[in-house]
C-alpha cells in the first residue's frame, strides 16, 4: 500500500466524506484478491470491503 495509497482512476470516492481510499490487489498468491479500505470523517467508520476467488 506504500507504493500505492489511491485509488484506481475509475472507481469513483462513495461520497464526499472520504479523501482516500486504500486498494490493494494480488494480496493473495495463488488466486485473485483486491480489497478496498477507506473512512467516512462525517461518520468516523472505517470500511473494509474484500473480494477474491478461491
Amino acid at each position: 500500500m506504500e507504493k500505492d495509497a489511491n485509488p484506481p482512476s475509475w472507481l469513483d470516492l462513495p461520497n464526499k466524506n472520504v479523501d482516500r481510499i486504500y486498494y490493494k490487489n494480488d494480496f493473495l498468491d495463488h488466486t485473485f484478491s483486491e480489497y478496498y479500505l477507506w473512512t467516512n470523517k462525517e461518520t468516523e467508520m472505517t470500511y473494509l470491503y474484500v473480494h477474491f476467488f478461491d
